[in-house]
């Protein structure tokens, strides 16, 4: 047990045994201690504030980020995978600018709050580029946090317009279509496929269909294409055979229909009982398991536009879109596109650096705008906003089990 500490006189400190110590050993000790952890603290600053480990070791650092919460829950590991296959590809070809690649992987939830936190792990070990944040709250929250680090940011699949509207100094990249381009995509479909065909608009009366029904009237508006008809649905009804008649009457060769597969499938029973055949396009919507039945009835007289997924590499053309039954909404990236994508994203990255002669973030970013990469999606450059020069949107038809794209021909 210790004993109490006394003073002697005020000339120095006692220990336990009552033997004065002298004070200058007291201070000479004492700042040997302080020393010490002086040194310590320079240590650990110095590791917490230096370059990632694998910069210094000659390997790229690449972070991949999966989204694991809902609605991302199936597909969070596969921007890992993707990110990692394309990795391996390119160290066995040698790796970039003479250095291998090394995949480090990290999990968000959507949630801004986890977006944030892992943006700021990331950035302070200062990757050459982060690939994933599959949700646009996420991926928007996490961007001015890479760009402020100097870190590059890929995009693969989030469609939010404000992604790149924000200032990132160039450092945001997205690599898929907008969902604010639907309107101007479909209208271009039907212009190239439909040429001189009046359109007629039919929507049910949510705030996503009357929305995107709005967004196409205006865009037939702008390219001086005749808007015939414009209506909007009641949900639950047993037929609109009133509504077919008028659409009929309207002389409409392409109908456009934002709604859901149920009431879809009811008007076009209703359309073609009343002897009218023309096309119907829909939205991304109606590419669920439900509207199988209907897709097969109507044949390609029923044309989804459904979010751009690349090209298949072997064959050059638009990949197919097999339905998921898991998957309620389409507007969620499907599983094989995410892997595709981001898959997709290293090889932008690494066909930039080697145009760029540098992994250093703005001069990658910059060749990425400047040159067209070759990537297992196809030929990808991007415009001044760090969107891709892809389309948002692409025509398909339901064929041997799949939503397969078509070409923007005419029939």
């Amino acid at each position: 047990m210790v004993g109490p500490v006394r003073q002697r006189g005020g000339q120095g400190c006692a220990d336990t045994t009552g033997r004065g110590v002298d004070r200058k050993s007291i201070d000479l000790q004492l700042l040997g201690i302080a020393r010490s952890l002086m040194l310590i603290s320079a240590v650990l600053i110095a590791l917490l504030s230096s370059p990632a480990p694998s910069r210094a070791s000659g390997e790229h650092l690449v972070a991949a980020v999966a989204t694991k919460g809902s609605p991302h829950q199936p597909f969070g590991a596969n921007v890992i995978d993707g990110v990692t296959q394309a990795a391996e590809q390119i160290n066995a070809a040698g790796g970039i600018l003479g250095a291998q690649v090394r995949v480090v992987g990290w999990s968000e939830d959507c949630s801004r709050e986890r977006a944030a936190q892992i943006a700021e792990e990331i950035a302070r070990l200062k990757p050459s580029v982060v690939i994933g944040h599959l949700c646009a709250g996420a991926a928007m929250t996490a961007a001015p946090i890479y760009a402020k680090a100097g870190v590059l940011l890929i995009a693969p699949g989030v469609r939010h317009p404000r992604l790149t509207a924000g200032d990132t100094g160039g450092l945001v990249l997205r690599l898929g279509g907008r969902e604010d381009r639907f309107a101007r995509d479909t209208v271009d479909v039907i212009k190239s496929r439909y040429p001189g065909q009046r359109v007629a608009i039919v929507a049910d009366r949510t705030r996503q269909a009357s929305g995107l029904a709005g967004a196409v009237a205006a865009e037939l508006t702008r390219q001086s294409m005749t808007l015939s008809l414009d209506e909007r649905i009641e949900s639950g009804e047993k037929n609109y055979d009133a509504l077919a008649a008028r659409v009929r009457l309207s002389g409409a060769g392409v109908v456009v229909m934002p709604a859901q597969p149920l009431e879809l499938d009811i008007f076009l029973r209703s359309l073609r009982g009343a002897g009218s055949q023309p096309p119907l396009v829909g939205s991304e919507i109606l590419a669920v398991p439900s509207l199988i039945p209907t897709a097969q009835r109507e044949g390609d007289r029923l044309v989804l536009m459904l979010p751009w997924a690349g090209l298949e590499a072997a064959t050059g053309t638009e990949a197919e879109r097999p339905i998921q039954p898991a998957q309620s909404r389409s507007s969620h990236p499907r599983r094989d596109d995410v892997r595709r994508m981001s898959r997709a994203a290293v090889d932008v990255w690494a066909m930039a650096a080697r145009r760029a002669g540098t992994i250093e973030a703005a001069a990658v970013a910059k060749a990425a705008r400047a040159h067209a990469a070759t990537t297992n999606v196809g030929p990808v450059r991007f415009d001044e906003a760090g969107d891709a020069l892809v389309p948002s949107y692409v025509p398909h038809v339901w064929r041997d089990g799949a939503w397969r794209a078509l070409s923007q021909q005419r029939r």
